[in-house]
């Protein structure tokens, strides 16, 4: 069978797409072998829940990031 959206496979299960789904993102869920739509803040929050982001990633985003310079005009993730 060919598939052209992923949300056409028989494992995805993004529930109702509409306009509460802005801003997520696709994850695959090993323990319902599924892919699912998940916040970018959870990202975040999973990414940190040990408590121990590398050293070196902190010492970059330090030295790197002058927040004086940063701009954001949003993000275009595509549609579904």
């Amino acid at each position: 069978m060919s598939y052209t959206r992923i949300r056409d496979l028989d494992n995805a299960n993004f529930g109702t797409l509409n306009a509460s789904k802005n801003g997520y993102v696709v994850s695959y869920d090993s323990a319902s072998n599924t892919f699912i739509l998940i916040s970018t803040d959870n990202v975040l929050e999973e990414s940190v829940a040990d408590n121990d982001l590398p050293n070196d990633f902190i010492d970059v985003m330090e030295t790197e990031i002058d927040l004086d310079n940063v701009k954001f005009n949003g993000v275009d993730g595509g549609s579904f």
